[in-house]
């Protein structure tokens, strides 16, 4: 009988952690497809056109927030924000585009998109720098819209 119990326990365990299996309809998938490409270019429009804030507000505020680039890892909204506002201090002109973008919805409220990225910028010194790297989102439909809830950028080896 105890054996039984614990075998219900684990298996009702084992369903309850599985993620959301919604079956979307290909005008469903479609929809949420491209509401993850309009965040993705909101980003970079808010981005060169200097409103911190706009883009700011595509990033989830909230304590777990996750970005990791360059061997670091910011948890946390506020963290992050702090130096978005302080590299925008340091910068003029910082552009950045998003190209080869694949979309991944995994249902109605989470996608996932990666995409190749080129950053521009000029440094108080007015020398020019220049990134260009992976770009990978994990997404979720909150209910101000939808957000970007864990950002993992990536950049080549030097020199190549």
């Amino acid at each position: 009988m105890r054996r039984t119990l614990f075998f219900g326990a684990v298996v009702l365990f084992s369903l309850a952690c599985q993620p959301g299996t919604s079956t979307l309809s290909r005008e469903q998938r479609a929809e949420v497809a491209d509401s993850l490409r309009q965040l993705v270019n909101r980003l970079a429009e808010t981005w060169n056109a200097g409103d911190q804030e706009a883009y700011l507000d595509c990033y989830l505020a909230d304590s777990t927030f996750t970005f990791a680039a360059s061997g670091n890892i910011t948890r946390g909204w506020a963290a992050f924000a702090d130096t978005v506002r302080m590299h925008r201090e340091e910068l003029s002109h910082s552009t950045v585009t998003y190209d080869r973008m694949y979309v991944d919805v995994l249902n109605h409220d989470y996608g996932v998109v990666t995409a190749t990225f080129q950053w521009s910028a000029v440094d108080t010194s007015g020398m020019l720098q220049q990134l260009h790297g992976t770009y990978t989102t994990l997404m979720s439909r909150t209910a101000g819209g939808w957000k970007v809830i864990n950002v993992a950028e990536s950049f080549p080896d030097a020199g190549t």
